[in-house]
């Protein structure tokens, strides 16, 4: 799946657009492309992947 919003984020479409096309919640879309722009050089599956458990795992524990 990540692989997926990634190719939507590197084409330009929105959020809601990308979560539209993938049938997903928008704040897991958003997410992951909060974690891309912060890793813009970076494309890497596995590395985004985890940025993204990391994330959800400390939000669920505030």
């Amino acid at each position: 799946m990540i692989e997926q919003i990634m190719k939507k984020y590197k084409k330009g479409c929105s959020v809601s657009e990308t979560a539209d096309m993938l049938e997903e919640n928008p704040s897991v879309i958003e997410q992951i492309y909060d974690i891309l722009r912060q890793n813009a050089s970076d494309y890497d599956v596995q590395k985004i992947y985890q940025l993204f458990l990391k994330k959800n795992t400390q939000d669920s524990l505030t």
